[in-house]
């Protein structure tokens, strides 16, 4: 039924027709979902088994210039405050001198 409510309320709201009442009925159907599931485990999402607000993905990684050169690169795996991006970000900003 969930599927429906949202695939129906989706298209209605894309396109414009009886956006309010869609729009109501599918954060009610949202609302019913959290509170059955979620709410009685705790308010968090970090207790109560939803997902956090926090991206859990990464990208690679390019230092460019003012110029538009790239000056490094870094995998994927690399943490966005690794000692390494860090070195480098200062080693080119200290070259525009």
């Amino acid at each position: 039924m969930a599927g429906f409510i949202e695939t129906v309320g989706g298209v209605l709201v894309t396109i414009g027709l009886f956006t309010r009442v869609a729009a109501f009925i599918m954060s009610g159907e949202m609302a019913v979902a959290y509170f059955i599931s979620h709410a009685p485990r705790g308010f968090f999402p970090e207790t109560n088994g939803g997902d956090a607000a926090v991206p859990k993905w990464n990208f690679h990684k390019l230092l460019i210039d003012g110029n538009g050169k790239l000056v490094a690169e870094f995998p994927t795996k690399t943490k966005p405050d690794a000692d390494d991006i860090t070195k480098a970000i200062e080693s080119s900003l200290a070259g525009k001198g």
